[in-house]
C-alpha cells in the first residue's frame, strides 16, 4: 500500500509521525509536571496552614490542660479539707467552669468506687451516676443549654480511654481525637485529663472535652474559607 501513494504523502507521512511522536511526548511531560507541582502546591499549603495555625491549636489546648489541671487540684484540696464532701458542690464547680469557658464541649470528673465520699450506694441510679453510684458527672453543652449526665464506657478499654489512660498512668492525658456521644449527636472529639490524687493515690479524674470541629470553625473565621481538619493533625 505504501508503493502506491503519492510521492509527496511518503514524504509527510514520516514527517507526521515524527511530530505526532514528539507532541504526544510533550504532552505527557507537561501533564506530569503540572500533577508533581500540585502536588507539591499541596504540600506547600498544608506545611504553610500547619505553621499558621499550629500555633493557634497548641495555645487552646495548653489552655485547657491548665484548666483540667486546676480542676483536679481544687477537688484534692477540697476532699483533703473535708472527708465528707458535699456532690452537688462539685456539680456546681464544674458547671460554673463550662459556663465560663465557651471553648469547651464538655467538663467532667470520674472517681473509684468509694473514693469520693463512701456514699456510693445512696447515689446510685441519680442524675450524674450510674448503677454503681460512682461520681462520674459529665456536665456538656447542648443545644445553647448546659446539660448533665453520666459518663458512659469509663471501664473499657478503648472507648474509656478518656478515663483509663489517666488512671491508669498517673499522668495527664491528651485523648487522640475519638466519636463520643454528646446530647443525642455523635461528635469528634478529643479530652484532656489529669488524675486526682488522694493520699497519694489516684482517686478519680478531672477531664475537659473540645469539639474539634470548633477548630474548623476558629480558622475558617480568621481565613475566610474552609480548612480541611486533617490539616491540622
Amino acid at each position: 500500500m505504501f508503493k502506491n501513494m503519492k510521492l509527496r504523502y511518503k514524504i509527510m507521512l514520516p514527517i507526521c509521525l515524527t511530530f505526532f511522536i514528539i507532541f504526544a511526548g510533550s504532552m505527557t511531560f507537561m501533564v506530569m509536571n503540572m500533577t508533581e507541582e500540585s502536588h507539591n502546591q499541596a504540600n506547600r499549603l498544608a506545611l504553610e496552614l500547619t505553621k499558621r495555625y499550629g500555633n493557634l491549636v497548641r495555645v487552646q489546648i495548653e489552655r485547657e490542660l491548665n484548666t483540667a489541671r486546676a480542676l483536679a487540684h481544687s477537688f484534692e484540696g477540697i476532699k483533703e479539707d473535708n472527708p465528707a464532701v458535699d456532690r452537688a458542690m462539685l456539680l456546681n464547680i464544674l458547671h460554673r467552669i463550662l459556663e465560663r469557658n465557651q471553648d469547651l464541649l464538655g467538663i467532667w470528673t470520674c472517681w473509684e468506687p468509694d473514693a469520693l465520699d463512701h456514699r456510693d450506694e445512696l447515689f446510685a441510679g441519680t442524675k450524674g451516676h450510674d448503677t454503681t453510684g460512682r461520681f462520674i458527672p459529665y456536665v456538656y453543652r447542648s443545644e445553647g443549654t448546659i446539660a448533665l449526665d453520666a459518663l458512659v464506657d469509663y471501664d473499657k478499654p478503648g472507648a474509656g480511654d478518656y478515663y483509663l489512660l489517666a488512671k491508669n498512668s498517673g499522668q495527664p492525658r491528651i485523648i487522640e481525637p475519638y466519636s463520643y456521644e454528646v446530647g443525642g449527636k455523635t461528635l469528634l472529639i478529643t479530652s484532656i485529663a489529669v488524675p486526682i490524687r488522694i493520699d497519694g493515690k489516684v482517686a478519680g479524674v478531672a477531664g475537659v472535652d473540645i469539639a474539634l470541629d470548633d477548630f474548623q470553625k476558629k480558622i475558617t473565621a480568621i481565613e475566610g474559607r474552609e480548612i480541611p481538619l486533617g490539616f491540622l493533625d
